[in-house]
């Protein structure tokens, strides 16, 4: 049978409400996160408490509270004594409720805010046998105040002797006063005291850094800080970016001018919202904080990425209350030598002079943003504005950590000319030249440098049809591939799959005019043990085509870099383009498919038998074998004996249609010898997407030898449209 209790802890809190708690930690948190936060820290002293209660059965708990309602705390924090907080100063709220539990005959109290989140069972503990030989004991918080005060009984009345003395009226609360003040009380009086360890308390926005990446800030209502992001064709960067901007209770907005490449897609795969703005990156900028939900706004270029613990540094920077933005130090990506200059350089005007730049990343309280009106809306220095305009709200300080932006713009123009650029737009702005004038003369000296290679409007014909022969090694066998147009970096890319006695040289030139009518790249490759690959090893099992398509075809996207692609497969790669769209599809556009199988027909096989006698006599091996040169044997037997075998007649992908959500276009030969409409029937009932359908006459089992232009223009038209809706969302 348990014992009545003779020792109590009383918490302190508040109930927490939008905007009635923590409010020196609104600017930066917002009123939800901060009564957030109060909750969570509420919740973590009530089991901290409960803890200590289960190894003390002497022990019991109070809590304190204010605004709301014994009911409504205990639907947060379960049933527990509650008690609304008497009316007044903090020390008499104190002393009433030490007051009542001596009254009630509890022998020894401890007071305890929900402030310290490094408070435990075990310093309790401490608190309690630190009294056993004091009149006091008090846990000191590192701001001058106190986390814990504890007293006992002193004599008969109920009432501590000399407790109520210990919270004058005049007590400063808040300040960093408290704990002195209260101790020369105690001294004045005659009563013992002891100190046990010394405590954090998290009231102000410099103790924010402290609890960062652990779990009273993790998973928020909203998030924290805003990575506002302003692009223009940044596919080949923005992935890495927002991989490195993505942290717990942290937002990334993607403010996109009218990307042409696959920035926007890229941007969303990676979790990112995306939101199309036009007007210049001011008007990004100004459009992505304008929609953030964070209270810290971080404005970052597309090729720029963050330091790893860039919320920690945002928040210990931005608590300093003399401050009124930040950003990080200068890195460049490269490894030239001239670039360490550059950085040293930066860093002593960032510090001097409190002028970051924009490729460093600048970071404010969305309030202070917002009190400088954003942005101005000017096609050029609109960064270098809103620094000077920030400077006169407070100080901008530089975090210790570097960011890391691409070198690209001081490799291409050289260092110097780098420098001079900048500081003629400086002595420009300042001399009030007008900032379209400025624009001009910027994008005069830098259009010298562009690179002829990447620009999508030079050479754009020749480069689509240029073949550039190239192998991958996957698993430590070669595969031959043929690239043509622009790299996967610059546009989505066409993957070429043959059928089963094709290879990448036997598509001609079709690859090349459809890179070009599109404005794609295009791969075509040969698998193994065709064309110019390695050989495989024979047999080829049943599930050929599933390996090709779950593991072999992804395993190759990913070597070749691709991050958005147009699978377009012939007979048996059409079979394998449906595997990888249904199974995988990490990074399909869309999926074209001629005379695809999706399970074996009597009419496919009886084709397929008549191909042996063919292979066996006559000039058929010695043309195939032009193609696959020393592979023509694995090519054609490794094909005719696996769809001839007795249990290739169960085969059926049908089960990965409902996975295709992707745009499909399935054309077929009327005439098709090694399969039948029910295979187009099948694609249109069985996708999980919108499926288009192109039934040729006068067309057989390959639509690009009897009907080449038919085929050249309806691929060019679904092309277009997809990639034109891709780049809409």
């Amino acid at each position: 049978m348990r014992r009545d209790p003779t020792r109590r802890v009383i918490l302190f809190t508040r109930f927490p409400e939008p905007g009635r708690c923590k409010t020196r930690l609104i600017p930066m948190l917002g009123r939800i996160n901060a009564a957030e936060l109060q909750r969570r820290m509420t919740a973590h002293a009530i089991d901290v408490a409960r803890r200590h209660g289960q190894t003390d059965r002497l022990c019991d708990l109070e809590v304190r509270y204010f605004g709301g309602s014994a009911s409504e705390m205990a639907v947060l924090y379960g049933k527990l004594l509650y008690r609304e907080q008497a009316p007044g100063s903090l020390g008499l709220k104190m002393f009433q409720a030490i007051d009542q539990a001596l009254s009630e005959g509890i022998d020894e109290v401890l007071i305890m805010g929900c402030d310290c989140v490094g408070v435990s069972p075990e310093l309790i503990e401490r608190g309690f046998n630190a009294l056993r030989g004091a009149d006091v004991v008090m846990g000191p918080a590192l701001d001058g105040g106190y986390y814990l005060i504890g007293v006992k009984q002193r004599g008969k009345s109920g009432v501590g002797q000399g407790v109520a003395d210990l919270f004058p009226l005049d007590m400063p609360w808040g300040s960093g006063s408290v704990l002195k003040k209260t101790l020369d009380i105690a001294d004045r009086l005659g009563m013992t005291y002891r100190l046990i360890d010394s405590l954090p308390d998290l009231d102000t926005p410099e103790g924010l850094p402290r609890i960062q990446g652990g779990p009273f800030l993790n998973d928020m209502p909203r998030p924290v800080i805003s990575v506002i992001i302003p692009t223009l064709n940044e596919a080949e960067n923005i992935s890495e970016t927002i991989r490195c901007a993505q942290a717990n209770s942290v937002e990334i907005i993607v403010s996109d001018g009218g990307s042409r490449d696959a920035t926007r897609q890229t941007a969303r795969r990676q979790g990112a919202r995306v939101i199309c703005v036009e007007g210049g990156r001011g008007a990004q900028q100004n459009e992505g904080a304008k929609q953030a939900r964070g209270q810290i706004l971080l404005f970052l270029h597309g090729d720029t990425r963050l330091p790893k613990h860039f919320s920690r540094d945002i928040l210990t920077l931005l608590a300093d209350p003399g401050a009124s933005a930040g950003a990080f130090r200068l890195g460049i990506s490269g490894s030239r030598r001239a670039f360490a200059l550059v950085e040293f350089f930066t860093h002593l005007r960032s510090v001097f002079f409190q002028l970051p730049y924009g490729d460093q990343g600048l970071f404010m309280q969305k309030d202070m943003f917002n009190g400088v009106n954003g942005f101005l809306n000017i096609p050029i220095m609109e960064d270098y504005a809103l620094v000077l305009a920030l400077k006169k709200k407070g100080r901008v300080l530089i975090a210790p950590s570097a960011v890391a932006t691409s070198g690209r713009r001081w490799e291409k123009m050289g260092c110097l000319k780098t420098l001079v650029i900048n500081q003629l737009m400086i002595l420009g702005y300042h001399l009030n030249v007008k900032p379209k004038t400025l624009e001009k003369m910027y994008k005069r000296n830098t259009a010298r440098h562009k690179d002829k290679k990447t620009s999508p409007r030079i050479n754009a014909r020749k480069k689509a049809m240029t073949r550039k022969k190239e192998s991958f090694v996957l698993g430590g066998k070669r595969m031959e591939a043929i690239w043509r147009g622009p790299s996967p970096k610059e546009a989505p890319t066409l993957i070429f799959l043959h059928e089963g006695l094709g290879c990448a040289k036997m598509w001609r030139d079709f690859p090349a005019r459809l890179a070009e009518a599109t404005r794609c790249g295009a791969l075509a490759y040969s698998r193994w043990g065709y064309g110019g690959s390695d050989p495989c090893a024979l047999p080829r099992p049943i599930h050929f085509m599933h390996d090709e398509g779950l593991e072999v075809l992804p395993e190759l996207i990913r070597l070749a870099g691709i991050r958005e692609c147009i699978l377009i497969g012939h007979s048996d790669g059409g079979s394998i383009a449906i595997i990888y769209a249904g199974g995988v599809a990490a990074s399909a556009l869309g999926v074209i498919t001629e005379a695809a199988h999706l399970f074996c027909e009597e009419k496919t096989v009886r084709s397929i038998e008549k191909t042996s006698g063919m292979f066996r006599q006559g000039d058929f091996r010695r043309k195939l074998a032009k193609y696959h040169g020393d592979n023509v044997d694995v090519a054609f037997w490794g094909w005719n004996r696996v769809w001839r075998h007795p249990d290739f007649m169960t085969w059926n992908i049908e089960e990965y249609l409902p996975g295709i959500r992707v745009p499909m276009l399935a054309i077929q030969g009327e005439n098709d010898e090694y399969g039948s409409p029910a295979q187009v029937e099948s694609i249109v009932n069985g996708a999980g997407g919108e499926v288009e359908t192109a039934l040729f006459e006068d067309c057989g089992h390959d639509p690009l030898r009897d009907q080449p232009e038919r085929s050249f223009q309806v691929m060019k038209e679904f092309i277009l449209r997809v990639v034109e809706t891709s780049s809409r969302m």
